[in-house]
């Protein structure tokens, strides 16, 4: 797949994975840091749990949000070009970036266009190619020696994804709630931490399975061949 034009989608993919991972990790290292705060004297509990809340969740999200804006721009001209879906068409022009930074749109536009994506690329709508050694150029995952058919590609945990998306808006609230009814806010913040770090996750198998099932679909189409004869 090197020097294919689809290995540029691979790339955008590979950068978007690195940052949901400092994504899931970027929580954790804030929570701490506030744990070990507390035996400060004079520590500001509530105040240095908004600092977290509102400062960490900002950083991380923009750390993510560039790359993954980056390969779903691509992976939707490649799923366009690929299918022709005109739903994929419709679902460009309506704007793929616009609905995650919109209040109340980000609460459904970005699993739409991330669905509609995965709806749209299902390489088991094509048949399986016939077997050719040029069928196994260097892969998403590294260089496949093996000139039989590649492996069936998962579907990507799109709903789970987005179900902990909201999971962690509401829960972005609770180290408030809990320090107005008498409890400790540092535990509710690291029950964000957790979920926080759980969706960046499994963001991060999304772009992973998509971009394999893109890749696969232009395999099937004989896309990836056709660079090379």
């Amino acid at each position: 797949m090197v020097g294919h034009p689809i290995a540029r989608l691979a790339s955008h993919a590979r950068w978007a994975v690195w940052a949901m991972w400092v994504n899931a990790a970027a929580p954790f290292a804030l929570a701490v840091c506030v744990l070990a705060s507390r035996e400060v004297e004079g520590f500001d509990e509530l105040g240095a749990v908004h600092r977290v809340t509102q400062w960490g969740q900002a950083a991380a999200y923009l750390i993510g949000a560039v790359p993954f804006m980056l390969w779903l721009g691509r992976s939707y001209a490649w799923g366009i070009y690929l299918t022709g879906s005109p739903n994929l068409r419709e679902e460009e022009q309506r704007g793929l970036f616009l609905g995650f930074f919109v209040p109340v749109a980000f609460w459904v536009r970005p699993y739409q266009v991330v669905q509609a994506l995965n709806l749209g690329i299902d390489p088991l709508s094509l048949p399986e190619p016939p077997p050719s050694p040029l069928d196994a150029p260097e892969g998403y995952r590294g260089r496949s020696s093996s000139l039989e058919t590649a492996p069936p590609v998962a579907s990507p945990p799109v709903k789970l994804w987005w179900g902990l998306w909201l999971l962690t808006s509401a829960l972005a609230f609770c180290p408030f709630i809990s320090v107005e009814l008498g409890g400790d806010p540092i535990y509710a913040q690291l029950a964000l931490c957790l979920v926080r770090s759980a969706d960046a996750i499994a963001a991060a198998v999304v772009v992973s399975r998509l971009t394999a099932r893109i890749v696969e679909l232009a395999r099937r189409k004989g896309v990836l061949r056709e660079a090379h004869g």
